[in-house]
């Protein structure tokens, strides 16, 4: 006989299948391999409520460090909506992350109002683009990134983040493509590939230009043209240029998260980001 209430406890290494499957009866597509990747980065943080081996909701708590974490992955299976399943989750993780000075997520439709209650300052849209992508001729300072860049780019990123997140960059350069436009043997732009199903997503798009970060948006394109997949970028809504890229490339927002924190404001520049990396790192 199934207990009344499901267990909350970590993630065990073993439920990796179970809370793919999970994503899935929602709609989500995230290979294993990247599910895996997530809980590990949550360590500590990676729960879920349980009855036995069957997953029946999931939160995990990004904590980069005492200034800044992020919570993703915060699913209720609609199976069992309307028990109290997901805020009961969210609860746990504000507890685990107690002292945190800025606690930051990406709030699907359906998710927002939970936050809200729980006094989480919505700050801007993230606009999901998607469309059929183009094949273009590139310039000579687009080029693969290399080890050598990594260093560059990690700097970069914590300039627009606010923290620096080595582990996540790497991570991205060694189970992705990823490419870099330089001038004067310095690193502008860059953005990393990563594949989905049918759709390849660029992600951690970052630039110091426009046309930097036009010439890193083709290779992008160029890449998921050549593959037959479509073409999709999550973009901050305040990064106005990125927008209108992304239009110009006859990209069209198919959904968009709002982010949100609770706490501090968040550290960096986070609104001038071209493309964040995921809703479940920022």
């Amino acid at each position: 006989m199934q207990p009344k209430e499901p267990e909350l406890r970590l993630i065990k290494p073993d439920d990796i299948p179970a809370v793919v499957r999970l994503m899935e009866k929602i709609g989500w597509n995230h290979p294993v391999e990247q599910t895996k990747q997530y809980i590990g980065w949550g360590g500590s943080g990676s729960f879920c409520l349980a009855f036995a081996d069957e997953i029946v909701a999931t939160a995990i708590a990004l904590k980069y460090n005492q200034r800044l974490a992020w919570v993703g992955l915060v699913i209720s299976d609609p199976d069992y909506q309307r028990r109290g399943f997901a805020r009961r989750l969210m609860n746990h993780v504000m507890s685990y992350l107690e002292g945190v000075e800025s606690v930051m997520l990406d709030a699907s439709v359906a998710g927002f109002p939970i936050y809200d209650k729980m006094g989480f300052q919505s700050l801007y849209k993230i606009n999901a683009y998607c469309g059929t992508p183009q094949v273009y001729e590139l310039p000579s300072s687009v080029r693969a990134m290399t080890e050598a860049d990594i260093e560059a780019v990690v700097s970069m990123d914590c300039k627009t983040h606010g923290i620096a997140r080595p582990h996540i960059i790497r991570w991205l350069f060694e189970t992705g493509k990823s490419y870099v436009t330089t001038e004067n043997g310095l690193i502008t732009g860059y953005a990393f590939t990563k594949r989905f199903g049918d759709t390849l997503r660029a992600i951690a798009w970052n630039a110091n230009s426009r046309n930097a970060a036009d010439h890193i948006l083709r290779a992008c394109s160029t890449e998921a043209a050549q593959g037959n997949f479509h073409l999709r970028i999550n973009v901050p809504e305040p990064n106005i240029i990125a927008s209108d890229l992304a239009e110009a490339h006859q990209l069209t927002i198919e959904r968009y998260v709002t982010r949100m924190v609770y706490g501090q404001p968040p550290p960096g520049k986070m609104g001038e980001q071209y493309g964040i990396i995921t809703f479940m790192t920022g």
